[in-house]
């Protein structure tokens, strides 16, 4: 999550550069533009502006789930400048993850006024193709996984704020129901943009989820709802909320969370350290590590059977193993 985050900074980075570089504007459609366009298509005649002669000729409105987006007159969704990281990372992992011809067929076929130059940023550092990722094949995680894995994914979001790490105030934990693998990492609060955006990062590196499940069947809705937006027009999601606890009943997950929060005061004692952000996620891996009884094996072994593992050497127990990477 943190390569992609890196990633995305350098995207942006570059992207503005090259814009200023060669002074042109039109390489990319800003947000404040593409909202003058959507305005300028809704007035129609009445205006007086040269923008609406452009607008007409060369762009349509749509809408789904009550978002309105732009369309090409040939029916391509056309991506903000704030989207086009996602998208393009969406669309590079439909294309395998293969090179810039694989991609940029990807990205026409979906989407228009989107630029070569700018997909060549994109593919010279992707996060996902190994660079910067601990595994060097992420695009084949799709292959190898077992099919009932991410049928359902339960969340919850753990309150942190009295440990006082940084800005850091809550965990976003989750857990695939069948596998029993866990994902986790640490928010700045816990809204619903800031849940869905860390939900939509499990759906980009492996697939959604058929059912999510949370504590609030109506902040669940909502967080799926953005989720859907996240990537919606482009990868039509369709996620089912599942049924919420009954009031005063514990969380789905109380025992995997009070695992997860034992394992990092663990890590905070040993490495003497409270920033507990920094170790969510080794904390995470030894979790994902050790030998479930529910099927004999490790989270790791029943999500990517076809994997190997390799013990820790300085776990204090045998149970933890962990993935072969190379």
């Amino acid at each position: 999550m943190e390569a992609i985050g890196k990633h995305k900074l350098e995207f942006y980075k570059k992207l503005d550069a090259m814009i200023d570089e060669k002074q042109n504007v039109k390489l990319v459609i800003s947000d404040s533009l593409y909202d003058e366009i959507i305005q300028s298509i809704k007035a129609g005649r009445n205006q007086d502006s040269q923008l609406k002669y452009w607008a007409k000729d060369e762009f349509r409105l749509n809408s789904k789930e009550n978002i309105e987006y732009l369309e090409t007159i040939g029916g391509k969704m056309i991506p903000r400048y704030s989207q086009l990281f996602e998208i393009i990372n969406a669309l590079h992992q439909t294309a395998g993850h293969g090179d810039k011809e694989k991609t940029c067929k990807q990205v026409y076929k979906k989407c228009g006024f989107i630029k070569r130059e700018v997909i060549q940023i994109f593919m010279e550092k992707c996060p996902t193709c190994g660079r910067e990722l601990m595994t060097k094949e992420i695009s084949k995680l799709q292959d190898t996984y077992t099919p009932k894995c991410t049928t359902l994914v339960q969340f919850s979001i753990l309150d942190m704020a009295s440990k006082g790490d940084r800005s850091y105030k809550y965990i976003m934990h989750a857990r695939d129901s069948y596998s029993q693998f866990s994902w986790s990492e640490p928010l700045l609060s816990d809204s619903v943009k800031d849940v869905g955006t860390s939900l939509s990062d499990i759906c980009s590196r492996l697939k959604a989820p058929l059912m999510l499940q949370g504590d609030s069947e109506e902040f669940t809705f909502k967080v799926i709802q953005f989720v859907q937006v996240y990537f919606s027009p482009y990868l039509f999601l369709h996620i089912m909320v599942g049924r919420s606890r009954d009031p005063g009943s514990p969380s789905f997950l109380e025992e995997p969370n009070s695992d997860l929060m034992n394992r990092l005061e663990g890590w905070m004692s040993q490495h003497k350290d409270q920033r507990w952000s920094d170790g969510l996620l080794e904390t995470t891996y030894r979790m994902n590590g050790t030998i479930n009884p529910l099927h004999g094996k490790t989270p790791f072994q029943v999500m990517f059977p076809n994997r190997g593992t390799i013990p820790l050497r300085d776990s204090p127990t045998k149970a933890i193993t962990e993935p072969q990477d190379p």
